[in-house]
């Protein structure tokens, strides 16, 4: 009786330790998943801002500053806050070196010179940066799930990506 009560004990506390582990796993993915959607509205606004002229529209370019510069904020707090514990160093590194690209894109030049034309060549640029960024972040993600192989007798074909 008290063996198969230490053996049961034991098998909870084995239970509770992987799904744990598993949902640390699960927030580490989502936390990259999110970045990626933050990255996606950020270099949409990117794309269309450079993508329009603002001759003679001083307004609605400054309300696209704006909105570019709130976007901003999600993309720079991911970098500074969670990149460093969620890669590794070689990883972020690569990671680093496309995001000060990108944000020397987005502020180079005549970002925010009123009344501008568009730009074509920055559109594309930004769009392959983000683009650049986002395959790191899904690499990464995968590979979240790829170490985890679920609680013990529930192997689930979405964690064991090859």
């Amino acid at each position: 009786m008290l063996a198969e009560l230490t053996l049961l004990l034991f098998g909870a506390a084995i239970g509770w330790i992987v799904s744990q582990y598993g949902s640390g796993v699960s927030e580490k993915a989502n936390l990259i998943g999110d970045h990626i959607n933050d990255l996606m509205k950020y270099s949409e606004e990117l794309r269309l801002y450079w993508s329009k002229s603002f001759i003679h529209d001083s307004k609605s370019q400054l309300e696209e500053i704006i909105k570019i510069k709130s976007l901003y904020i999600s993309v720079q707090t991911f970098y500074g806050h969670h990149a460093s514990s969620l890669f590794s160093s070689k990883v972020l590194s690569e990671y680093q070196i496309i995001a000060q690209k990108l944000i020397y894109v987005m502020t180079a030049g005549d970002f925010e010179k009123l009344e501008r034309d568009s730009n074509e060549s920055k559109a594309i640029e930004t769009q392959q940066l983000a683009w650049e960024l986002m395959q790191i972040l899904r690499r990464e993600r995968q590979k979240q799930y790829r170490n985890y192989s679920g609680p013990p007798n529930r192997q689930s074909s979405y964690f064991t990506a090859p």
